[in-house]
């Protein structure tokens, strides 16, 4: 009366994807902490360097307003540096 049909299960493949999903995700997750781990590091890095710079550029700055201003008094007054020897006497 009944023909006899095989059953087959599929709960162990499912089983094994799932379980490789998973594997996958916790690699992802170690990934991404390992990736904030470096990237946390290097922005403690980019900041010691940009006050570095930032430093630097002040000093830059600072020099050029200095050499601005010995500039100006000079061509204020062109022959005031000179020591006028007097030439008759």
């Amino acid at each position: 009366m009944f023909a006899k049909t095989k059953v087959v299960c599929f709960f162990p493949i499912r089983q094994g994807k799932l379980s490789k999903g998973v594997s996958k995700l916790t690699e992802a997750r170690d990934v991404v902490r390992t990736l904030k781990s470096e990237a946390a590091s290097q922005e403690e890095t980019l900041a010691e360097k940009q006050h570095e710079a930032n430093e630097a550029l002040q000093m830059i700055t600072d020099t050029m307003r200095n050499a601005n201003l010995q500039k100006g008094q000079v061509k204020d007054k062109p022959f005031s540096h000179i020591n006028w020897l007097p030439i008759f006497k």
